[in-house]
């Protein structure tokens, strides 16, 4: 008994020494493992913040961007929609926007969409409005029927009226750009066109192109350079639907040229307006009747009394209602 003693305080204290050494082991496996753990909970959180993160800037892309898909251009540019400011809320109907594209150039655009434009019955339209030399897409909020002092009738002028939806119908929504008409070439346009609405094979959209005085040229220009299409250029008609120009003085020195690209091929219906005091407006129209493609049958000439160069200012109402007879009538 007392041997087993003895036997038993010799063998103790290596016990307790392999003891320590086992709980210094299992502190030391705890730690590390709840250091990797710890590492897989950051890796695990910053995964999932920019998981969010992504999901939020896919979101607000696809939202605001509204993409059209023309049959258009196959070839498309890195570009970029910035849409994110609401311009108005009083129209619970329509939603209206400011932004930027972002193409070859930037370029700043009003935006109107109206409620119903994404329905699965809906016949979508887009009218890209540009502007002449001396005005800004601003002047797409005027409307010739809002009196100073008074409550406007259209809130958001021209650019508001535009933007319409029929249900079951035609479903219009409305850009207004501040393209520059220097330089006018039918590349910067087709740069313009793919940033705003995309380059996506199917077609979901016409596209009808409003060019007010020097704007003009960016169409005519695409127009001269012919209807074979290339790589860089596509064919006129394959993007554009229909063409509204207001006295497009670049037609007085090229409607020759236009005689000759539109004999052959196919070109978008034409809705020339003018204004009954714009006499070089009324000359280029005359001119675009005659000159482009065969017959004159594709050019639909509109004059509008008692106005002058800028005949959208003067009566809006009538310029108006006549691009949106146009479009129901001749574009579809």
């Amino acid at each position: 008994m007392i041997q087993d003693e003895k036997e038993i305080k010799e063998i103790t204290p290596m016990d307790t020494k392999d003891s320590s050494v086992l709980s210094s082991s299992r502190k030391l496996c705890r730690s590390t493992v709840c250091a990797s753990l710890k590492q897989w909970r950051l890796c695990g959180i910053a995964l999932l913040s920019a998981f969010l993160l992504v999901l939020a800037v896919t979101f607000g892309i696809f939202h605001f961007r509204q993409p059209v898909s023309l049959r258009a251009a196959k070839k498309g540019t890195s570009n970029a929609l910035v849409d994110g400011t609401v311009l108005d809320t009083t129209d619970k109907d329509k939603k209206f926007t400011r932004g930027s594209a972002v193409g070859q150039e930037k370029v700043p655009f009003l935006r109107c969409v109206p409620t119903g434009y994404d329905a699965s019955n809906a016949t979508r339209v887009e009218i890209m409005l540009l502007h002449g030399a001396s005005f800004r897409k601003e002047k797409w909020q005027y409307h010739s029927e809002n009196i100073d002092g008074e409550e406007k009738i259209y809130p958001q002028g021209m650019l508001g009226e535009f933007c319409v939806s029929k249900v079951g119908g035609v479903s219009v929504a409305v850009t207004a750009l501040d393209l520059n008409v220097g330089g006018a070439t039918a590349e910067r346009l087709l740069s313009l066109i793919r940033s705003v609405y995309g380059s996506e094979q199917d077609r979901n959209a016409r596209l009808v192109v409003v060019t007010p005085s020097a704007s003009g040229a960016f169409v005519v220009d695409w127009i001269i350079k012919g209807d074979g299409g290339s790589a860089n250029l596509p064919s006129l008609i394959s993007i554009v639907d229909g063409w509204v120009p207001v006295a497009a003085y670049s037609v007085l020195s090229n409607a020759q040229h236009i005689q000759t690209a539109t004999q052959t091929g196919n070109w978008p219906p034409v809705l020339a307006v003018y204004g009954k005091k714009d006499e070089k407006g009324e000359t280029s129209t005359e001119l675009l009747k005659a000159n482009y493609g065969i017959g004159g049958t594709l050019v639909r000439k509109k004059k509008i009394k008692n106005a002058h160069h800028p005949a959208y200012l003067d009566d809006s109402g009538y310029f108006v209602s006549s691009v949106l007879s146009f479009i129901t009538e001749t574009v579809f």
